[in-house]
């Protein structure tokens, strides 16, 4: 690093360390503007810089308190049996002392003599009892690609077509959100250090190592909440059976990662959102390897999630499924 020194507003000089970058082909770089994202996060960049009043500040505190208090309950809840739901080995035993109790008692029959468990098989919309199983059964229907008088099907089950797709653009969503994470964390490496924050007009001088650190933390919280979130949201996507939620679901769990540009957007005092718009976009350089190199290992990335989704997704829905339609 080449140690630097500035002159501070009120005159103190203060050395500034500055990351070396070390020299390249110009036909074999380019530089890539940085921009700060309008979230909660970045605010610990400019607090202290921003002309805001204590309510502001104490305001923008206890929302980022709050947000991390909603982020985290989210992720609890999702990660919850109780609402990722029971196995599909509960449904079958659920289904097979229904069918074995009253699915075929004559006391159940209608006038014609149909048994409960014809009329729920064959989708019977006239049904005041055994809702529960022929909503199931309608379910795993529409999963499998069944119609209601045979569970015979043809090609792939448009369920596990769907809940592919879904899960892949999961996927490729957190993809999205760990490289924004990572190139937040080069630019942030990038700006000149020194003991004390020297900022003008948007554009940082140096950055206190204090600063950087609370930062750079910030950064591992958002890494753990995305992780957490890719987890929880393929176990819920592979164990949703029916296919007019999945494609909701999936939005679902994307405003959950929102939760800090919301917070910043709607709540967060006008002044503080003047100072995090105002940063001056960092430049990180990008050579013909580092650009190489980064779009393999996204994509390693992405298929290595998609490998053990497809571990949730591929045997257990379709082979239990077809055990409770049978």
């Amino acid at each position: 690093m080449d140690a630097k020194k500035h002159h501070h507003e009120d005159g103190e000089r203060i050395q500034v360390f500055q990351p070396q970058i070390r020299e390249i082909e110009e036909e074999d770089q380019d530089e890539e503007p940085i921009p700060f994202q309008e979230t909660v996060w970045n605010v610990v960049l400019v607090l202290g810089f921003t002309g805001a009043g204590w309510m502001d500040i104490l305001l923008t505190l206890l929302l980022a308190v709050g947000s991390i208090f909603m982020q985290v309950m989210f992720i609890w809840v999702l990660c919850s049996p109780s609402f990722v739901g029971g196995e599909f080995r509960l449904e079958i035993a659920a289904a097979r002392a229904w069918r074995a109790s009253i699915a075929h008692d004559a006391k159940y029959r209608d006038l014609s003599g149909t048994s409960l468990a014809s009329r729920v098989c064959n989708g019977d919309g006239s049904l005041i009892q055994s809702n529960e199983q022929a909503n199931l059964l309608s379910d795993i229907n529409q999963f499998l690609g069944n119609g209601s008088e045979s569970f015979s099907r043809a090609g792939l089950p448009p369920g596990i077509i769907l809940s592919g797709l879904c899960i892949l653009l999961w996927c490729m969503y957190l993809s999205k959100e760990f490289r924004a994470i990572w190139i937040s964390v080069e630019a942030s490496l990038q700006m000149p250090r020194a003991r004390r924050t020297v900022f003008n007009n948007g554009r940082f001088i140096a950055v206190s190592y204090a600063r950087l650190v609370v930062f750079l933390t910030l950064r591992l919280y958002r890494v753990g909440v995305a992780g957490l979130l890719l987890y929880a949201g393929q176990q819920w996507l592979a164990k949703t059976t029916n296919i007019t939620d999945l494609i909701l679901n999936a939005a679902a769990l994307g405003t959950i990662l929102e939760i800090d540009e919301v917070v910043f957007s709607s709540m967060l005092p006008k002044k503080i959102q003047a100072a995090v718009y105002d940063l001056e976009a960092i430049k990180v350089r990008y050579t013909r390897v580092k650009s190489q190199l980064e779009a393999a290992v996204v994509f390693i990335g992405v298929v290595a999630m998609l490998f053990f989704a497809a571990d949730l997704l591929g045997m257990a829905s379709f082979e239990v499924t077809n055990q409770v339609a049978t």
